[in-house]
């Protein structure tokens, strides 16, 4: 079953040199659910993938034209707002109806990202999932909002809800971050010259503020890659021992010259809801270059030969959706619950404590749909 490659052949089609395009976006050339860094220069970039800028900036303009880079949207931490991030996975007959439910919870209070993929779940092989991620109070059951999404899904095969807390924020946030984050959220490619303007502040101080929110994972700048029409699946690699990753990675090197290394996760433990333990070990997330499903099959015969690694979960994920209203909503009605300390250019001092973030032990969640397997990339 050929679920999410292109089916037809593109124009211009996106290649193997693409994933290393896209690596060297992100910090240190790795994959990571926090965003890529706006910070590195297309020239670095360039360097790295071992092109001109020109042909650089050429296959931007190829990416845009053919729609597999859409958007880059600016995502703060959800702590900020004091609630638990969840995810539940539902197994769905087929393609069709991923994006029947996809369309359906969009309205749901909470919503804020799903996506479907087609692949490994934690208990099942070569199956049609849709993953949708919610937002609950610190104090709401989540199992309530499992029940509400049953409904309108109408799936009864799911697994979760798998607690997803982003890290921790470590530092009180001020006025100024607050609407530097608005802005950021309405205009992320904006230059920070004029969004200095806006804010009534020198553009140091913009570009300073946004460094620290991007250094400490209170934002992140999310970008929108279409993976259903670049020809690559996404792979984990679990391995039990951590002196085993070395091995692993260098195997990898030696066998793909293009590739798009994700962030590794593990070790993974905990329960399906119908109450099967699993304990797989850590794992090692990449995307390689993969045209077809049975290809996709073949490499994952491929890699079950590598020492060391225990278990493999092959995933071709479609693209990923982002609803923001609910995020939009409540930074409007933070700023406005928010004083100004002073008058005329927006400056203060006085610090805003972001809610308070949840707490207690996190439901453990299965690497098979963690963030690293998202749509994204």
């Amino acid at each position: 079953m050929i679920t999410y490659f292109p089916r037809e052949p593109l124009a211009f089609p996106v290649d193997a040199r693409d994933l290393d395009i896209v690596r060297w976006m992100y910090p240190g050339g790795v994959w990571s659910p926090y965003g890529i860094d706006p910070r590195i220069r297309p020239s670095e970039i360039a360097r790295q993938v071992g092109i001109g800028r020109e042909a650089l900036w050429s296959r931007f303009r190829r990416w845009e034209r053919e729609g597999f880079f859409r958007s880059v949207e600016v995502i703060p931490n959800i702590r900020i707002f004091g609630v638990h991030r969840y995810r539940v996975d539902f197994q769905v007959p087929n393609t069709s109806a991923a994006v029947r439910m996809l369309d359906r919870v969009r309205p749901l209070e909470g919503v804020v990202a799903g996506w479907s993929a087609f692949g490994d779940s934690t208990t099942t092989r070569g199956v049609e999932v849709v993953c949708i991620e919610f937002v609950a109070g610190t104090d709401d059951d989540p199992s309530v909002w499992c029940r509400r999404l049953l409904r309108v899904s109408g799936c009864s095969n799911f697994d979760g809800p798998f607690s997803e807390q982003p890290p921790e924020i470590p530092r009180t946030l001020t006025r100024l971050d607050w609407r530097l984050i608005a802005g950021l959220r309405t205009h992320p490619w904006r230059h920070l010259s004029r969004l200095a303007c806006q804010l009534g502040v020198t553009t140091k101080t913009v570009v300073r503020r946004r460094d620290a929110l991007l250094d400490s994972r209170v934002i992140a700048y999310v970008p929108h890659f279409d993976w259903a029409i670049h020809p690559s699946a996404t792979f984990a690699l679990f391995y039990r021992d951590p002196s085993d990753r070395k091995g692993i990675v260098d195997w990898v090197e030696r066998r793909f010259e293009h590739y798009l290394p994700m962030n590794d996760g593990g070790p993974v433990l905990g329960e399906g809801h119908m109450g099967g333990e699993f304990d797989l070990g850590r794992f090692v997330g990449l995307r390689v270059p993969a045209r077809s499903q049975a290809e996709a099959q073949a490499l994952e015969v491929e890699f079950s030969h590598v020492p060391k690694v225990t278990r493999i979960y092959n995933e071709v994920p479609g693209p990923m959706r982002f609803y923001p209203e609910w995020i939009d909503r409540r930074l409007v009605e933070l700023l406005g619950e928010i004083e100004p300390t002073c008058e005329g250019k927006g400056r203060t001092r006085r610090g805003v404590t972001a809610p308070e973030p949840a707490t207690g032990k996190p439901t453990p969640t299965p690497a098979g749909r963690t963030n690293a397997m998202a749509g994204t990339g």
